[in-house]
This record gives C-alpha cells, structure tokens and sequence, in this order.
C-alpha cells in the first residue's frame, strides 16, 4: 500500500500543471479547490464545470485543454536535481498561519523541513534593487532569531540572516532557477 507522500507525489503533475494555466492565481486555484477534490480532478473537469465553478471562460477553456505536460516534466525534474519537493495546501506540512492569507500560494517550493520554531518566522520577499530601508529591515529582523529570506540573494539577506541567531530558510522557484506559470 503506498504511503501518504507517495499519493502526495503522485499528484504533483496536476497540482503544477493547473497553477502554469494562465488566469489561475492564487485566488482561482483556491476557489478550485472548494469546487473540485484535487487538481487532477479540475483539469479533467469539462469547461461547463468548470464555468459552473465560477471560473471565467477564456480560463476554464485553458484548463480544459491544458497540454503542457512537458514542461510540468521539466519542472519536476529540476525540483529532483534540487532536491526540493512541493508542499500543498492539502499537506499537514503547509504552514497553518500562511494558510490564513487572503491568497495564500497553493503550493510551495521547500529544500528540508520545517522545524517547530518557523510557525513564528516571518519572510523577507525582496525586489533585485532593494531600498535602503529593505535592506535595513532585512539586517535588523535577524535579532529575533526567526527571519526567513525568500529572495535574499538580492537583499543580502541571507547573509545578515545567518548570523549567530538567523535561520536561514526557503527559497522561491525564481531563485532555484525553476520554471513557473505566469
């Protein structure tokens, strides 16, 4: 019998595929979601259903008749050569308190695991030519040991994080160098 993981695994193909249809967000993808069991479900769902769902023609006509699966391949081969892994809002590993945003992403890209303590972390999202009171915060949130950069290349972050008291943590697929819908 295949483990939890295993099942999750298997759906990742749909869970990236439907987030590279363009017109499906966040909000769209969560709406989905209350409408249909899974993803799998929604791509095969026909563009009626998908209508029904409240979703807007021109998209429920692109998820309907979503054939890009070989990008989705790719996607998830360069997700294995970094050995990083999805974790879905239908995964007990989702962070409960991301969850509670008005458009929380359906998936996210991890590298390891979370630990007890990142229920408390906060994330730096950065621009490649942070300002100057960017990169300041960005120096300052390490004081209380639970800053975790998204982007910090480009804010230096992940350098002042990693002082005695930063944990540095995940990264965005436009860091990993991974492909991702528009």
């Amino acid at each position: 019998m295949p483990e939890q993981g295993d099942i999750e695994r298997a759906d990742w193909p749909a869970w990236l595929a439907l987030r590279r249809v363009p017109g499906v967000g966040n909000v769209v993808y969560r709406e989905l979601l209350t409408h249909f069991p899974s993803p799998r479900e929604a791509l095969r769902a026909s563009v009626r259903d998908l209508r029904a769902a409240g979703v807007a023609e021109g998209v429920a006509e692109q998820i309907a008749g979503f054939a890009d699966w070989a990008a989705v391949e790719g996607e998830l081969a360069a997700l294995t050569k970094l050995g990083a892994r999805l974790v879905t809002r239908t995964d007990p590993e989702y962070p409960e308190r991301l969850a509670q945003i008005h458009d929380p992403p359906p998936f996210l890209y991890v590298q390891g695991h979370f630990a007890p303590e990142d229920r408390l972390a906060i994330a730096i999202v950065g621009a490649r030519s942070a300002s100057r009171y960017g990169r300041r915060g960005a120096q300052l949130g390490p004081r209380s040991g639970r800053v975790r950069p998204e982007r910090g290349e480009r804010l230096g972050a992940r350098r002042r994080c990693a002082g005695p008291r930063g944990r540095v943590g995940g990264r965005r697929a436009h860091d990993c160098r991974i492909g991702v819908g528009s």
